[in-house]
């Protein structure tokens, strides 16, 4: 819906809504009157109505950072040794890539042990954390 079908005041609640994210606040930069009760209901009535819920949508597609634009930002402002958030900036890019996570590799066999066949050595081995293979001799 075109900019034209909206009032000053609207217009001017949107601009203040994808500045603040906060209807209430919005609404009072917008030069609505009343108090915050008040102004707090025109607020959710200007974001039920279509022609400035789908405004705002534009307008925050278009003025929204991406995921991708916000990590390339990052990623520069990590590169700059001479800014004085490179740190923090490596820091959040380290932990978008998870790599302050700790990784661990495990793999499953499936096991066909009669443990009735193996002796109380051999069970003692095993619940001790043994390899099962320098115990039972390795058969694979």
């Amino acid at each position: 819906m075109s900019e034209k079908q909206l009032t000053v005041k609207q217009r001017a609640f949107i601009s203040f809504y994808c500045l603040v994210f906060n209807a209430t606040e919005a609404a009072r930069c917008a030069k609505y009157q009343g108090n915050d009760n008040v102004l707090a209901g025109i607020g959710y009535e200007n974001l039920r109505k279509p022609n400035i819920r789908q405004e705002i949508e534009e307008r925050l597609k278009t003025h929204v950072m991406g995921e991708s634009e916000a990590l390339a930002h990052l990623a520069n402002i990590a590169r700059d040794y001479e800014h004085p958030g490179q740190l923090k900036a490596l820091e959040l890019v380290a932990k978008h890539l998870k790599l302050f996570e700790e990784r661990h590799h495990v793999r499953m066999e499936t096991l066909n042990i009669d443990f009735n066949q193996l002796s109380d050595n051999q069970l003692r081995r095993l619940a001790n954390g043994e390899d099962y293979r320098s115990i039972l001799g390795d058969k694979s």
